[in-house]
């Protein structure tokens, strides 16, 4: 078995995985380590690393995985639409995004673009396997682990604070 990049370059491995899995990150860097974090875990196996939305549309045609890691911010197109170009072309693939900035908005997107959740960029590599969904697609709530909701308004600041109150 091997794993791909967008040059077409193959790389060697021995694990034997039971879920295929495709990044999608323009971060070198992270996108080595994580394959790296991937590929160490025996039901999980990297087939792919693509720099863009559409190297990662292609490379998915070609490859099949099972699951995609997705970012959101690409160069070329956001992870959203490269997300539903995939599930145009298979709609039990699973996804995961990728990023260190849940936002509201990313959580609403992410939802009706049928991720299966996060994957915090600043959590470890060693929670990987608990962030990857099992293989029953479609029905995955979007659970994003660093998404706090919003703080409330705080009270108005006053130019000069209230006087202290005298000993007793």
């Amino acid at each position: 078995t091997s794993t791909t990049n967008e040059s077409g370059d193959m790389t060697k491995y021995t694990n034997h995985a039971v879920q295929r899995v495709l990044l999608v990150d323009d971060h070198c860097t992270f996108a080595e380590l994580l394959t790296q974090a991937i590929d160490r875990e025996p039901d999980l196996v990297s087939v792919g690393n693509a720099t863009t939305g559409a190297g990662g549309v292609s490379m998915f045609a070609n490859l099949g995985p099972d699951v995609v890691l997705m970012d959101v911010q690409l160069p070329d197109i956001d992870g959203f639409v490269a997300t539903a170009q995939i599930v145009a072309m298979n709609p039990d693939t699973r996804f995961l995004l990728p990023t260190a900035h849940v936002t509201a908005a990313v959580v609403h997107n992410a939802a009706t673009s049928r991720a299966c959740g996060f994957l915090p960029q600043d959590g470890p590599f060693s929670a990987l396997p608990r962030h990857i969904p099992p293989p029953s697609p479609a029905t995955l709530p979007v659970v994003p682990p660093p998404f706090h909701p919003p703080l409330p308004p705080r009270a108005p600041h006053t130019d000069h604070p209230s006087p202290p109150s005298p000993p007793p």
